[in-house]
Protein backbone atom coordinates (compact mmCIF):
# COMPACT_ATOMS: atom_id res chain seq x y z
CA UNK A 1 0.00 0.00 0.00
CA UNK A 2 1.07 3.55 -0.67
CA UNK A 3 1.26 6.09 2.17
CA UNK A 4 -2.25 7.33 1.35
CA UNK A 5 -3.64 3.78 1.54
CA UNK A 6 -4.06 3.29 -2.21
CA UNK A 7 -2.63 0.14 -3.87
CA UNK A 8 1.05 0.46 -4.83
CA UNK A 9 3.12 -1.08 -7.60
CA UNK A 10 5.23 -3.92 -6.23
CA UNK A 11 8.64 -4.80 -7.72
CA UNK A 12 9.27 -8.55 -7.70
CA UNK A 13 12.20 -10.82 -8.61
CA UNK A 14 11.60 -14.45 -9.64
CA UNK A 15 14.07 -17.29 -10.24
CA UNK A 16 13.67 -19.64 -13.20
CA UNK A 17 15.36 -22.93 -12.37
CA UNK A 18 15.25 -25.46 -15.22
CA UNK A 19 15.74 -29.22 -15.31
CA UNK A 20 15.48 -30.00 -19.00
CA UNK A 21 11.98 -28.84 -19.92
CA UNK A 22 10.85 -28.79 -16.27
CA UNK A 23 10.62 -25.66 -14.15
CA UNK A 24 10.76 -25.36 -10.35
CA UNK A 25 7.56 -23.79 -9.01
CA UNK A 26 5.41 -23.57 -5.91
CA UNK A 27 1.73 -24.48 -5.92
CA UNK A 28 -0.85 -21.97 -4.71
CA UNK A 29 -4.60 -21.93 -4.32
CA UNK A 30 -6.88 -18.90 -4.77
CA UNK A 31 -10.25 -19.85 -3.30
CA UNK A 32 -11.83 -16.60 -4.53
CA UNK A 33 -11.33 -17.95 -8.06
CA UNK A 34 -11.48 -21.66 -7.12
CA UNK A 35 -8.15 -21.84 -8.91
CA UNK A 36 -4.94 -23.80 -8.36
CA UNK A 37 -1.91 -22.11 -9.89
CA UNK A 38 1.87 -22.36 -10.05
CA UNK A 39 4.52 -19.65 -9.86
CA UNK A 40 8.33 -19.62 -9.77
CA UNK A 41 10.06 -18.95 -6.47
CA UNK A 42 10.98 -15.40 -5.54
CA UNK A 43 9.41 -12.33 -3.99
CA UNK A 44 9.45 -8.62 -3.32
CA UNK A 45 12.45 -6.37 -3.86
CA UNK A 46 13.34 -4.24 -0.86
CA UNK A 47 14.14 -0.54 -1.14
CA UNK A 48 17.78 -0.08 -2.19
CA UNK A 49 18.21 -3.78 -3.02
CA UNK A 50 19.29 -4.77 -6.55
CA UNK A 51 16.83 -7.17 -8.14
CA UNK A 52 19.48 -9.85 -8.67
CA UNK A 53 20.36 -9.76 -4.97
CA UNK A 54 16.67 -9.91 -4.07
CA UNK A 55 16.15 -13.14 -5.97
CA UNK A 56 19.16 -14.72 -4.27
CA UNK A 57 17.87 -13.64 -0.85
CA UNK A 58 14.36 -14.89 -1.57
CA UNK A 59 15.57 -18.38 -2.52
CA UNK A 60 17.62 -18.55 0.66
CA UNK A 61 14.54 -17.60 2.69
CA UNK A 62 12.09 -19.80 0.80
CA UNK A 63 14.12 -22.98 0.16
CA UNK A 64 17.41 -22.48 1.97
CA UNK A 65 19.41 -22.75 -1.26
CA UNK A 66 22.05 -20.63 -2.93
CA UNK A 67 21.78 -19.52 -6.56
CA UNK A 68 24.53 -19.31 -9.17
CA UNK A 69 24.59 -18.11 -12.79
CA UNK A 70 21.88 -15.51 -12.15
CA UNK A 71 21.05 -13.77 -15.45
CA UNK A 72 18.17 -11.46 -16.32
CA UNK A 73 15.78 -12.99 -18.86
CA UNK A 74 13.33 -10.12 -19.07
CA UNK A 75 10.85 -7.90 -17.25
CA UNK A 76 7.07 -8.41 -17.15
CA UNK A 77 4.35 -6.00 -16.08
CA UNK A 78 1.64 -7.96 -14.30
CA UNK A 79 -1.73 -6.33 -13.55
CA UNK A 80 -4.17 -8.81 -12.05
CA UNK A 81 -6.70 -9.67 -9.37
CA UNK A 82 -5.88 -12.37 -6.82
CA UNK A 83 -7.38 -13.35 -3.49
CA UNK A 84 -10.10 -10.79 -4.07
CA UNK A 85 -7.76 -7.81 -4.42
CA UNK A 86 -6.17 -5.91 -7.34
CA UNK A 87 -2.39 -6.16 -7.79
CA UNK A 88 0.20 -4.46 -9.98
CA UNK A 89 3.69 -5.96 -10.20
CA UNK A 90 6.85 -5.24 -12.15
CA UNK A 91 8.47 -8.67 -12.36
CA UNK A 92 12.20 -9.16 -12.95
CA UNK A 93 12.63 -12.70 -14.26
CA UNK A 94 16.05 -14.32 -13.76
CA UNK A 95 17.46 -17.56 -15.09
CA UNK A 96 19.48 -19.23 -12.35
CA UNK A 97 20.96 -22.50 -11.17
CA UNK A 98 20.83 -24.04 -7.72
CA UNK A 99 24.23 -24.61 -6.12
CA UNK A 100 22.90 -27.77 -4.43
CA UNK A 101 22.82 -30.76 -6.87
CA UNK A 102 20.08 -32.44 -4.81
CA UNK A 103 17.58 -29.88 -6.11
CA UNK A 104 17.80 -31.48 -9.57
CA UNK A 105 17.16 -35.07 -8.51
CA UNK A 106 13.99 -36.87 -9.60
CA UNK A 107 12.84 -37.29 -6.00
CA UNK A 108 13.24 -33.62 -5.03
CA UNK A 109 10.25 -32.10 -3.27
CA UNK A 110 10.09 -29.29 -0.72
CA UNK A 111 7.88 -26.71 0.91
CA UNK A 112 8.33 -22.96 1.08
CA UNK A 113 9.98 -22.49 4.46
CA UNK A 114 8.06 -19.43 5.64
CA UNK A 115 4.51 -20.47 4.62
CA UNK A 116 4.47 -24.13 3.62
CA UNK A 117 3.39 -24.11 -0.03
CA UNK A 118 4.51 -27.29 -1.85
CA UNK A 119 7.42 -26.91 -4.29
CA UNK A 120 7.96 -29.27 -7.22
CA UNK A 121 9.33 -29.65 -10.73
CA UNK A 122 6.60 -29.25 -13.34
CA UNK A 123 6.92 -29.74 -17.12
CA UNK A 124 6.57 -26.54 -19.12
CA UNK A 125 4.54 -28.56 -21.62
CA UNK A 126 1.79 -28.80 -19.00
CA UNK A 127 1.49 -25.01 -18.91
CA UNK A 128 1.85 -24.55 -22.66
CA UNK A 129 -1.04 -26.96 -23.27
CA UNK A 130 -3.30 -25.24 -20.75
CA UNK A 131 -3.27 -28.24 -18.43
CA UNK A 132 -2.18 -26.02 -15.52
CA UNK A 133 -1.89 -22.29 -14.81
CA UNK A 134 1.51 -20.60 -14.59
CA UNK A 135 1.83 -17.05 -13.28
CA UNK A 136 2.79 -14.33 -13.94
CA UNK A 137 1.00 -13.83 -17.24
CA UNK A 138 3.44 -13.71 -20.15
CA UNK A 139 6.01 -15.95 -18.51
CA UNK A 140 5.46 -18.86 -20.92
CA UNK A 141 6.19 -16.59 -23.90
CA UNK A 142 9.28 -15.20 -22.18
CA UNK A 143 10.60 -18.71 -21.59
CA UNK A 144 10.20 -19.76 -25.21
CA UNK A 145 13.75 -19.51 -26.56
CA UNK A 146 14.33 -17.66 -29.84
CA UNK A 147 14.84 -19.79 -32.94
CA UNK A 148 18.24 -19.63 -34.60
CA UNK A 149 19.55 -20.92 -37.92
CA UNK A 150 22.20 -23.60 -37.74
CA UNK A 151 23.69 -26.71 -39.26
CA UNK A 152 24.03 -30.28 -38.05
CA UNK A 153 27.68 -30.87 -37.13
CA UNK A 154 27.18 -34.55 -36.38
CA UNK A 155 24.26 -36.92 -35.82
CA UNK A 156 24.30 -40.41 -34.31
CA UNK A 157 21.09 -42.18 -35.28
CA UNK A 158 22.11 -45.30 -33.39
CA UNK A 159 22.50 -43.28 -30.17
CA UNK A 160 19.67 -40.83 -30.75
CA UNK A 161 21.59 -37.57 -30.39
CA UNK A 162 23.81 -35.11 -32.23
CA UNK A 163 25.43 -31.68 -32.17
CA UNK A 164 24.21 -28.51 -33.87
CA UNK A 165 26.27 -25.43 -34.67
CA UNK A 166 25.13 -21.80 -34.83
CA UNK A 167 26.52 -18.35 -34.08
CA UNK A 168 24.34 -18.22 -30.97
CA UNK A 169 25.69 -21.49 -29.50
CA UNK A 170 29.48 -21.30 -29.47
CA UNK A 171 31.03 -24.71 -28.89
CA UNK A 172 27.96 -26.51 -30.16
CA UNK A 173 24.45 -27.37 -29.00
CA UNK A 174 23.57 -30.89 -27.87
CA UNK A 175 20.32 -32.27 -29.35
CA UNK A 176 18.29 -35.37 -28.51
CA UNK A 177 16.16 -37.08 -31.14
CA UNK A 178 13.01 -36.29 -29.11
CA UNK A 179 13.55 -32.57 -29.79
CA UNK A 180 13.33 -33.06 -33.57
CA UNK A 181 9.93 -31.87 -34.83
CA UNK A 182 8.99 -34.34 -37.51
CA UNK A 183 6.57 -37.23 -37.84
CA UNK A 184 7.77 -40.79 -37.95
CA UNK A 185 11.39 -41.71 -37.37
CA UNK A 186 13.22 -38.65 -36.09
CA UNK A 187 16.73 -38.23 -37.44
CA UNK A 188 18.98 -35.60 -38.98
CA UNK A 189 21.96 -35.69 -41.32
CA UNK A 190 25.43 -34.19 -41.03
CA UNK A 191 25.59 -30.83 -42.82
CA UNK A 192 21.80 -30.42 -42.88
CA UNK A 193 20.46 -26.87 -42.42
CA UNK A 194 18.09 -26.57 -39.47
CA UNK A 195 16.40 -24.05 -37.21
CA UNK A 196 16.29 -24.73 -33.50
CA UNK A 197 15.36 -23.41 -30.09
CA UNK A 198 17.71 -24.01 -27.19
CA UNK A 199 18.33 -23.30 -23.57
CA UNK A 200 21.41 -23.24 -21.39
CA UNK A 201 21.98 -26.65 -19.92
CA UNK A 202 25.09 -28.67 -19.32
CA UNK A 203 24.75 -31.87 -21.34
CA UNK A 204 27.60 -34.20 -22.27
CA UNK A 205 30.10 -31.34 -22.10
CA UNK A 206 28.00 -28.83 -24.09
CA UNK A 207 26.75 -25.55 -22.63
CA UNK A 208 23.58 -25.53 -24.76
CA UNK A 209 20.76 -28.03 -25.19
CA UNK A 210 18.21 -27.98 -28.03
CA UNK A 211 14.54 -28.05 -27.01
CA UNK A 212 13.11 -28.03 -30.56
CA UNK A 213 14.77 -28.67 -33.94
CA UNK A 214 13.20 -28.55 -37.39
CA UNK A 215 14.01 -28.18 -41.08
CA UNK A 216 12.52 -25.37 -43.15
CA UNK A 217 11.54 -21.87 -42.08
CA UNK A 218 8.28 -22.45 -40.21
CA UNK A 219 8.20 -24.21 -36.84
CA UNK A 220 5.99 -27.29 -37.25
CA UNK A 221 3.65 -28.47 -34.51
CA UNK A 222 4.95 -31.04 -32.08
CA UNK A 223 4.50 -34.53 -33.54
CA UNK A 224 2.24 -37.16 -32.05
CA UNK A 225 3.34 -40.26 -30.25
CA UNK A 226 7.10 -40.65 -30.39
CA UNK A 227 8.66 -43.18 -32.69
CA UNK A 228 11.68 -44.56 -30.84
CA UNK A 229 15.16 -43.78 -32.01
CA UNK A 230 17.41 -46.60 -33.13
CA UNK A 231 19.10 -46.09 -29.77
CA UNK A 232 15.98 -47.51 -28.13
CA UNK A 233 15.39 -50.43 -30.46
CA UNK A 234 16.61 -53.94 -29.80
CA UNK A 235 16.19 -57.30 -31.44
CA UNK A 236 16.19 -60.63 -29.64
CA UNK A 237 17.39 -63.58 -31.71
CA UNK A 238 17.31 -67.07 -30.25
CA UNK A 239 19.23 -69.85 -31.97
CA UNK A 240 18.78 -73.20 -30.23
CA UNK A 241 20.91 -75.14 -32.70
CA UNK A 242 20.13 -78.50 -34.33
CA UNK A 243 19.77 -80.36 -31.01
CA UNK A 244 16.68 -78.29 -30.21
CA UNK A 245 14.85 -78.69 -33.50
CA UNK A 246 11.15 -79.43 -33.08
Amino acid sequence: MAVDGSPAIRPVALAILRRGDDILVFEGRDETKRETFYRPLGGGIEFGEPAAEAVRRELREELGIELTSVELLGVLENIFTAFGRPHHEIVFVYAAEAAEPAVYTASYAANVLDEGSPVSWQPLARFRSGGAILYPAGLIDLLRPPAVAGVVREWHSDLGWGVLDSDATPGGCWAHFSSVLMDGYRTLEEGQAVRFEFDRGRQDGFAFRAVAVWTGDDRPPAPGRDEPSAAYRSTLHLDFGPDHAG
